[in-house]
């Protein structure tokens, strides 16, 4: 019983510690949203599409995403990218 209480005492405070640092370095951290930004999301599509074919991705002209504004654009507008060799390289 005695072992038992122990365990739960100690894992209530790592939570709060984990919890505390959260708080402290939450707003110093990446948002995740900066990984998914469209453009982003774009060039990995791009990145995957030359190394398999060495081609533009078939919808790489279609407009699907929203840019900040929130109007609709395609990925050849978001992100600048060329496949040379099989290598992308985008800006």
């Amino acid at each position: 019983m005695n072992t038992s209480l122990e365990i739960v005492v100690v894992a209530i405070i790592l939570l709060v510690v984990a919890l505390v640092l959260l708080t402290i370095f939450g707003t110093g951290m990446t948002p995740f949203g900066a990984f998914t930004s469209n453009k982003n999301v774009c060039i990995q599509q791009y990145d995957s599409s030359c190394k398999a074919t060495g081609n533009d991705p078939v919808d790489w002209g279609v407009a699907k995403y929203k840019d900040s504004k929130g109007v609709l654009q395609a990925c050849s507008t978001l992100a600048k990218c060329s496949c040379i060799n099989n290598v992308a390289s985008c800006t």
